[in-house]
């Protein structure tokens, strides 16, 4: 199966008959579909399961490989809530990757650029702390963990210049500038698309992520103004 785009992932994701399993790390949950796909489960809760289906959408829209993900509903009778009642009932199911061996060879790997660029895509997403990323099978460099970005309003990254380990100031400020060309190319009608919830879909927002994501188009767009 060629893993999907995030734009093309339903909204919700209904599908009552998942079968559970708990996951090596922490938390998370592991669901098989009725059809054998894996779909992971960080058991963070509606309002960071909304942060990283966003960041994963504008990711996609600016051409970065990333987790495709739905809302989803947990029944009371899953496999999760069964063990704890406490687990929010809103969720976030990630199209499980099939990740590579841990021998990597990064250039054959497609889209491995991308890593270099986490820095400073966590600036321009007011993100509190980079994401990660994986490699696959069909080798291909996914970016996963996304659920930090919008914690605070979008930062201009050239500010920081001179403390990326991976990339020299010339190359920062370039990749900086390309970024914020794709960001600024997101129209106000995208950004109501993205922040788009299932209207079952009810948690509590502890702070506006629309305007900040908003915010994220307008940094762009500023910090062009300076450097393009």
């Amino acid at each position: 199966m060629t893993y999907p785009k995030q734009k093309n992932m339903p909204l919700l994701l209904e599908e009552n008959k998942f079968l559970w399993k708990k996951h090596d790390y922490g938390p998370f949950w592991v669901a098989t579909d009725a059809q054998g796909q894996e779909w992971l489960f960080k058991m963070r809760g509606g309002f960071r399961a909304y942060r990283e289906r966003i960041a994963a959408g504008i990711l996609d829209e600016i051409g970065i490989n990333t987790q495709a993900s739905s809302y989803a509903l947990l029944p009371k009778k899953s496999g999760p809530r069964l063990q704890d009642e406490q687990i929010e009932k809103t969720q976030l199911a990630i199209l499980m990757l099939e990740p590579h061996t841990p021998q990597v060879d990064l250039s054959g790997m497609k889209g491995a650029e991308n890593i270099a660029r986490l820095e400073i895509l966590a600036y321009l997403l007011g993100a509190m702390e980079p994401s990660d990323y994986i490699f696959t099978k069909d080798h291909q460099c996914y970016i996963i963990d996304n659920e930090l970005c919008f914690s605070t309003s979008p930062y201009d990254p050239i500010l920081e210049l001179g403390r990326s380990p991976l990339l020299t100031e010339s190359e920062f400020l370039s990749e900086t500038v390309h970024l914020c060309r794709k960001l600024e190319q997101i129209s106000a009608d995208k950004v109501q698309k993205l922040c788009a919830l299932p209207d079952s879909y009810k948690f509590k927002k502890l702070w506006n992520i629309k305007k900040i994501v908003f915010q994220v188009v307008d940094n762009a767009k500023k910090c062009l103004k300076k450097y393009a």
